[in-house]
């Protein structure tokens, strides 16, 4: 079933997760990278913790050539935290006293997705890595955790570049994940799609708007209520709400534009 079909779902988790987001937890999500050859950095993690492999890259695989050493690592490896051998591994971290809770509520976000559309995210994460890397004489490998935790974050970092690009590769994530994930299912309420997709296609420096809408990250649920009862009654383009125009709120000297 695709995530148009599920709907309530989504807005039960909406529900859940604002109710924990108004909590103000002391939660923090991060990545942690470890890469071949290089002493990872020490770096001490808050207790308790919860920690998953998000992806991988192996590296370059010659026919014929790397294929038993590639064997040969996955049938000696604790798949809980990847393959041996790989030149990169991307760790995520949540640390805090509700990391379980939110893991717990991760995974049935995770479970919006289906077969399809995880497969969606895990070619968008790593594509840009293994097209930077391909060549006519090896083929660039790369791998993702199945986990349905570990695609809720994927999908969660996948949207942070997607609206801040760049903001991703930052160790430590803002929001809080249980805002963040307030902020992204309320997304794929409005548009239930595994992309950007701006609701108008006007440029911002163009639309005189009539109403602007300004507003604490914890009233966003209400907020985008009254957003859509505005587009009904004004047209989309006399509304300014940032959701709407996501791809150019991304650029650069955004206080110039929107002015």
């Amino acid at each position: 079933m695709s995530l148009r079909k599920k709907r309530r779902e989504i807005q039960r988790l909406v529900d859940a997760f604002e109710a924990e987001a108004s909590r103000f937890h002391d939660l923090s999500f991060s990545t942690y990278l470890l890469i071949q050859d290089i002493a990872p950095v020490g770096r001490k993690f808050a207790k308790p913790n919860h920690t998953i492999m998000l992806w991988q890259y192996y590296g370059k695989v010659r026919p014929h050539q790397d294929n038993n050493v590639l064997l040969k690592n996955l049938q000696e490896s604790d798949l809980q935290w990847g393959i041996r051998g790989a030149q990169v591994s991307s760790f995520g971290v949540i640390e805090g006293a509700a990391c379980r809770l939110f893991a717990r509520m991760a995974k049935r976000a995770g479970n919006l997705f289906n077969q399809k559309e995880a497969q969606q995210i895990k070619l968008r994460v790593l594509e840009e890595m293994l097209d930077a890397e391909r060549d006519e004489s090896s083929k660039p490998t790369g791998v993702m955790n199945d986990n349905v935790l570990a695609i809720w974050l994927n999908y969660l970092l996948f949207h942070i570049s997607q609206t801040n690009p760049g903001r991703e590769k930052v160790n430590k994530i803002e929001p809080d994940p249980f805002t963040l994930s307030l902020l992204v299912l309320e997304q794929l309420l409005t548009e239930p799609t595994i992309a950007k997709s701006d609701r108008s296609l006007s440029r911002v420096e163009n639309i005189n708007f009539e109403v602007a809408l300004s507003f604490p990250g914890e009233k966003r649920a209400y907020v985008s209520k009254v957003a859509e009862k505005l587009r009904s009654a004004l047209g989309t383009d006399s509304v300014f709400y940032d959701y709407d125009f996501q791809s150019q709120l991304a650029c650069p000297n955004l206080g110039s534009v929107i002015s």
